[in-house]
């Protein structure tokens, strides 16, 4: 008679079928390879002209996206609490209620800066971004 044993089996498997203790990164690596098979060779293909391009809306959208940001270091403020009676204010609480008040005004002076300022940090008008046809003719 035979007994089946759970876990005595052979503990060496096969490399060539799906790995059992792979992990998550292994998972996707082998769902991306086999997705790579699927697809013919001919739809795989490298536009020479597309590596070599700038790609100037791109660059002008991320301009454009850094100046909209406004850049503003707020003002540093001196705040002491008033000492309370004994037992009421420790020095953990004395720090958090000095953040907090700090915090408070640094917003309100950051808030009050945004709305007088009504021009952008680098002005309005900006030198547009040459195209260039080639990567190598900004070198020129």
């Amino acid at each position: 008679s035979s007994i089946l044993v759970p876990g005595s089996g052979e503990p060496n498997f096969d490399a060539l079928e799906a790995n059992p203790y792979q992990t998550a990164k292994q998972r996707r690596e082998a769902e991306v390879k086999m997705l790579l098979d699927k697809v013919s060779p001919e739809l795989i293909t490298i536009d020479g002209d597309a590596i070599t391009g700038v790609d100037a809306p791109t660059l002008q959208e991320k301009l454009e996206e850094r100046n909209s940001k406004l850049f503003l270091k707020p003002v540093n403020i001196k705040f002491d609490p008033r000492h309370k009676m004994k037992g009421k204010g420790g020095s953990a609480k004395r720090h958090h209620i000095r953040k907090k008040v700090i915090e408070e005004a640094r917003m309100a002076s950051i808030k009050s800066d945004i709305a007088s300022q009504s021009v952008r940090r680098e002005g309005e008008k900006k030198k547009e971004p040459k195209v260039y046809k080639n990567v190598l003719d900004r070198f020129k």
